[in-house]
């Protein structure tokens, strides 16, 4: 039997957070100034509770789920995920998760979605495949005071922007 896509439910939350575990660690390994996280079971039970969702399922249990939270601002009524309402054992989940949810959710007219994605290649990979881009990012970066590693070219001054420098930028 392959793998099927079905209602995210309570009893899912055990196997879901290991998930997110696992996955949380990954993205950690590749940058370990990421907040670290304890109770994911809690995480991910707060986020079923509040919004729903599905869970895709292997020969072995719980492979991914995804949350979607419904939200309505300037966008228009749209879905949003962040990093901690999805998770998956591989990245061919994603497609597979993608593709019961976005179908659910253009059904009820939520046609815009947007998916914050950790920096870990093949996740970011397997969503661009689906069509999505990159449209933001969040960074962190060490914050020792000292100066950059590398020194600026000579003559390259940086400061503040003001709305004079406006046709410069979109030169």
């Amino acid at each position: 039997m392959g793998r099927r896509v079905v209602e995210f439910g309570p009893e899912h939350v055990e196997d879901a957070a290991d998930v997110l575990a696992r996955s949380h660690d990954t993205h950690r390994h590749i940058e370990p100034l990421l907040a670290e996280t304890s109770d994911f079971r809690a995480v991910v039970g707060s986020a079923l509770a509040e919004h729903g969702g599905l869970v895709a399922l292997d020969r072995t249990g719980v492979c991914g789920y995804i949350v979607g939270r419904r939200q309505t601002d300037a966008h228009g009524p749209h879905i949003w995920c962040t990093p901690d309402d999805w998770a998956v054992t591989d990245p061919s989940v994603v497609a597979d998760l993608y593709e019961v949810a976005a179908g659910q959710w253009v059904g009820d007219g939520l046609t815009r979605h947007f998916v914050f994605v950790p920096a870990v290649g093949d996740l970011v990979a397997a969503w661009f495949r689906l069509g999505f881009g990159a449209s933001a990012v969040y960074a962190v970066r060490e914050t020792s005071g000292a100066p950059p590693p590398s020194p600026r070219p000579p003559g390259v001054i940086i400061r503040l922007g003001t709305p004079d420098d406006v046709h410069s930028a979109a030169r």
